[in-house]
């Protein structure tokens, strides 16, 4: 397989902790169901979330060394679109930018940067990202689904959970229409399993 065919997205194992990620982290949890925006100025300067990735970063784009160019090396904590193999429209989510191992909070996305991308109309759209569409805030869904229908988005694919799962995202303006949020299974076991779900090809 070629790395130009390789998808990766942040993942919660994929962060590093630095000076007040978790007072920024409670201040954005306090606020995000009243204010989906409440993130944004934690993306700037020595509050940025993205700080956390530097590590994952730096993998990411040696891992991608020069075989691949676009936004996967460029900057592999984003929200992107990548046009694969002028087939498909592959946008990647970074759903861990909050994510501390506390179950007591959801995950959030970068919305604003998910409102301004770009896709090639002509090609189905899928979207990437390491949690499930229903394990970030209920206020980000509810734009995420709007942005989704406007971007005509065919599947959200994730992990997380280790367990193969099929939910239903509820289309914005369509009654009886959804959009397949797909849940992977996994191909090793941790010693902290107690199943293991593949995925049969």
């Amino acid at each position: 397989m070629k790395k130009k065919d390789v998808f990766l997205v942040p993942g919660n194992h994929d962060i590093e902790n630095y000076s007040f990620r978790k007072e920024t982290i409670n201040t954005i949890v306090q606020n995000i169901e009243s204010n989906p925006d409440a993130y944004m100025e934690y993306l700037v300067e020595e509050t940025n979330l993205k700080k956390a990735f530097e590590t994952y970063n730096n993998f990411i784009k040696k891992f991608y060394s020069n075989e691949v160019s676009d936004g996967r090396s460029l900057s592999p904590d984003d929200v992107m679109n990548v046009i694969w193999d002028d087939k498909i429209n592959i946008i990647i989510l970074n759903t861990s930018l909050i994510s501390d191992g506390n179950k007591n909070h959801k995950e959030i996305i970068d919305v604003n940067k998910l409102s301004s991308i770009k896709i090639q109309d002509d090609l189905p759209t899928i979207v990437l990202g390491h949690h499930d569409f229903y394990s970030i805030y209920k206020s980000q869904q509810k734009q995420m689904v709007k942005i989704f229908e406007y971007l005509k988005v065919k599947a959200y694919l994730c992990g997380d959970k280790h367990k193969e799962e099929i939910k239903t995202i509820s289309k914005y303006n369509i009654v009886n229409e959804s959009i397949p949020c797909i849940v992977c299974g996994k191909s090793a076991v941790q010693p902290t399993d107690n199943y293991l779900s593949l995925i049969h090809i």
